[in-house]
């Protein structure tokens, strides 16, 4: 379902150029949709954390699944002329349940069928599921795109509801299931109660009164709307510099963007930039693990230099460098891009936050990841296809993201003394057996839903 679901938020990215050619859309006009998009996922995300809690997660998913398969189809049966705020309207629509509850709902699904002994290694799995499946949709979607966007939304539909389609056949948890995320939800309310409740300004003070908060902020934020570029952006870039090589001296090559050589080569190359982004994650996880903590913040550093690198290069190139080099530079900034951004928010946000705050900083750190996504699409309108001064824009981004990844690494080296314990850990001491299995896995979905995207 995880893979399946992008065939709803991939569709637009790939058909963009015909969209856009079909509809008699601006650069602007498509801002305004994608920035409608990210904009509603944010409320998405509460209603997902919401709804699984309360209603639980398969039937919060079976939901999100209807709303956004139905959206899309709406989206692809708009006549043309249809104004650019009813688009933005209804892709909205399909974001919020799409990237918003469903991102969300599925956590809680999985985190109940998955063994505890296995929770760490499994739900890693469905986290990168995503990103396999932004990638896998795109190639799957390839030999569609001569078809037209109106078809490519409508195969979408399907195939979206054909491989979410199993959640109508299982449970929110294994007959049985002793140790789900709602035993641990009672766990904690009775834990709350048996201590002195601190009002929720104490809890967050310490944390909205530092500066660490912020500068992650900032370093997710600029992470996150350079991936957001790249994901709805990088075919219809990929397609200006293809054409731009074949036919440099003839002038226009509208034809050849929407050629149906050119719309499953760039298919195919921007699914690279995904591709290559899902081994990233994994790496900085291990290198975090294995490095004593004052050091926590070097993967970052190692990972946000060699990206400032290739959105240099892409800014310096813009279209007129060959295109297999400049699928090569976008696939290397995927790769660089992901491993930094997924750990910030689980790792960094949550160490500084503790176990008190750490809900709020996450939330404060994801909503600065869609402001920033849709500050970012909004200049990209603004801009249009300059490319060279689009990444040029990126490269001095993700230098003020390198400039506060080395601020943190000296900062923990300034206070290189730690606690023996994390956080989370140590609310967990007086649980054992299969309270401690519910309390575990009620802490590991509150930390990936609050962290999604």
């Amino acid at each position: 379902m995880s893979i399946g679901k992008n065939f709803g938020t991939v569709d637009l990215a790939l058909s963009l150029t015909d969209f856009k050619q079909s509809e008699g859309i601006s650069d602007e006009q498509v801002s305004v949709l994608f920035a409608a998009g990210y904009g509603m996922s944010a409320f998405g995300k509460l209603i997902g954390g919401i709804g699984s809690d309360q209603i639980g997660g398969k039937l919060t998913c079976v939901v999100a699944i209807a709303v956004f398969v139905c959206s899309t189809l709406i989206f692809s049966f708009l006549p043309t002329g249809t104004p650019v705020l009813v688009f933005a309207l209804i892709w909205g629509t399909n974001v919020l349940s799409n990237l918003g509850i469903l991102g969300v709902s599925r956590v809680a699904v999985a985190t109940n069928w998955i063994p505890h002994a296995h929770l760490g290694r499994l739900m890693s799995l469905v986290s990168m599921s995503t990103d396999i499946g932004d990638a896998t949709c795109r190639i799957m979607l390839a030999p569609f795109l001569l078809l037209g966007w109106r078809r490519v939304f409508q195969i979408s539909a399907m195939l979206s509801l054909l491989t979410c389609a199993p959640m109508l056949f299982i449970g929110d948890a294994p007959e049985g299931a002793d140790d789900t995320i709602h035993d641990g939800k009672e766990i904690e309310k009775k834990m709350e109660t048996s201590k002195p409740e601190k009002t929720f300004w104490q809890k967050v003070k310490p944390l909205l009164t530092g500066v660490m908060l912020y500068a992650l902020c900032i370093l997710s934020g600029v992470l996150y709307g350079t991936r957001t570029l790249f994901l709805n952006y990088s075919a219809n870039f990929l397609a200006e510099v293809r054409c731009g090589n074949l036919y440099r001296n003839v002038g226009d090559i509208t034809e050849c963007l929407t050629s149906s050589e050119t719309l499953a080569s760039t298919a195919l190359a921007s699914s690279a930039f995904t591709f290559l982004g899902c081994g990233s994650p994994i790496i900085v996880g291990f290198m975090k693990d294995a490095l004593p903590a004052k050091h926590r913040a070097a993967p970052l550093v190692l990972f946000i230099g060699p990206l400032v690198i290739c959105l240099g290069y892409l800014a310096i190139a813009g279209t007129s460098a060959s295109y297999m080099t400049t699928v090569f530079a976008m696939s290397l900034t995927g790769a660089f891009l992901a491993g930094p951004f997924k750990t910030i928010g689980p790792v960094f946000a949550v160490d500084v936050a503790g176990k008190e705050a750490k809900g709020t900083a996450l939330s404060i750190v994801g909503i600065s990841n869609n402001v920033a996504a849709v500050a970012m699409i909004f200049l990209k309108g603004y801009i249009g296809s300059d490319w060279s001064a689009m990444f040029t824009c990126l490269a001095l981004m993700s230098a003020l993201a390198l400039a506060f990844a080395v601020w943190i690494w000296w900062r923990d080296l300034a206070s290189s003394s730690s606690a023996s314990l994390k956080p989370a850990e140590e609310a967990l001491i007086p649980l054992q057996g299969r309270e401690l299995k519910a309390m575990q896995k009620r802490l590991t979905f509150k930390e990936a839903s609050d962290a999604h995207h």
